[in-house]
């Protein structure tokens, strides 16, 4: 696979992370109740020597490419968070702390706008989260999350006195992974009870960290799934919670044969994605420029695994790094003028070998909204038979 050719816009492997300037960030006003649940950490071993390069049919049966339709006003200026629903697409923008809905089909519906600190406000997005009709936006400065109903307008917010990133809001809980750099070998989480019951606390060993870090996925609750997962930073460790918010296990995933690669800026060791189904869990982890996506199932083993996966559905090549998931779609993002510009350069090739797919009636039907500042989610569909 000749990279020449292949969307592999740098800002966009940036965005599985964000690594926030450190500042006093300790919780000590916790640590004298603090009482830490540790558990014992199971490695999994997966020999990357020999394998090959895979393509999108091994993992998926059809595309779809989705142009989100720009506000004039208020632009969507720097894409980070994506959550999909049955009827919704909301995105968060990074640089203005501005939520934007969409429709299915990438229809501008409305903006949920950072506006102030005081009550009913926020002035930052550092995470979010929708629950059935409910939007739930957490703000990192203000510690507090602001719920809003679906058509925007605010219900209620609650107050922590605690330093986070991400969360996730359960049945009756909310879970907060905690930034705490009083220890820097370790990641802690705290289980809120909406009733008095006191506070669950777990952790997880992490290499020395280089920061604060904003996660793109954040916990990852997959309807197809009753596990929670998240990505623990600088390391290639995976935290899983059951539905109720218990700490199941934290799973390390040791990569032998790993490629020599060439060191990209700003690149940590991290699992890029990792998505858990009912039967399986998608991973995807970069080396350098070299993407390996992988399936394993419930235990853990491997079921495939593809390098730098090749595009033979509709023959555009672009860079692979699942940045959301619905039902049985994996979700990827790219500006559309870089998407735009590969089709071009590849385009004759791509009519020659793909002459009937609808990428081509896409291109030319949005092509001076591509050229633009836009933004273009593509969903892929995983296949009901998936390598086994």
């Amino acid at each position: 696979m000749q990279y020449n050719n292949v969307l592999f816009p740098i800002k966009i492997f940036l965005l599985s992370f964000t690594l926030v300037s450190i500042g006093s960030c300790s919780n000590s006003e916790n640590n004298s109740s603090e009482k830490y649940h540790y558990f014992k950490e199971s490695p999994e071993t997966i020999d990357l020597e020999n394998i090959n390069s895979g393509y999108f049919s091994d993992l998926f049966d059809s595309i779809r490419y989705v142009l989100l339709e720009e506000n004039n006003e208020i632009p969507l200026v720097h894409h980070f968070k994506t959550i999909v629903d049955d009827n919704f697409i909301y995105v968060s923008d990074i640089h203005l702390n501005n939520l934007h809905k969409y429709d299915f089909n990438g229809n501008f519906i409305s903006i949920l706008k950072s506006n102030g600190q005081g009550p009913k406000e926020f002035s930052q997005i550092e995470d979010f989260q929708v629950v059935g009709d409910t939007i739930i936006i957490y703000d990192g400065n203000l510690r507090k999350l602001i719920y809003f109903d679906k058509n925007l307008e605010f219900l209620k917010e609650t107050h922590n006195n605690f330093n986070s990133i991400n969360f996730h809001r359960g049945n009756n809980f909310s879970l907060f992974s905690l930034n705490d750099f009083t220890n820097n070998q370790e990641i802690k989480f705290v289980k809120i009870f909406d009733s008095k019951v006191s506070p669950r606390y777990f952790s997880a060993s992490i290499p020395n960290s280089l920061g604060k870090v904003r996660l793109l996925h954040g916990f990852v609750d997959n309807s197809n799934s009753p596990e929670i997962s998240i990505t623990l930073p600088f390391s290639h460790k995976v935290a899983l919670f059951e539905e109720n918010g218990e700490l199941k296990t934290v799973k390390e995933f040791k990569f032998l044969n790993v490629p020599e690669v060439e060191e990209i800026r700003g690149q940590i060791k991290i699992i890029n994605a990792f998505i858990p189904y009912e039967n399986f869990y998608f991973m995807t982890t970069y080396f350098g420029k070299n993407g390996f996506q992988i399936l394993l199932d419930k235990e853990f083993k491997t079921k495939y695994i593809g390098k730098n996966l090749t595009n033979d559905l509709d023959g555009l090549n672009y860079y692979f790094l699942p940045i959301s998931y619905y039902m049985d779609f994996l979700i990827l993002y790219f500006p559309s003028v870089d998407f735009y510009n590969l089709y071009r350069k590849s385009e004759s090739k791509i009519k020659e070998n793909y002459p009937e797919n609808k990428l081509h009636k896409f291109v030319n039907e949005n092509e001076k909204e591509l050229i633009g500042d836009r933004h273009i989610l593509v969903f892929l569909r995983l296949k009901d038979q998936l390598p086994d």
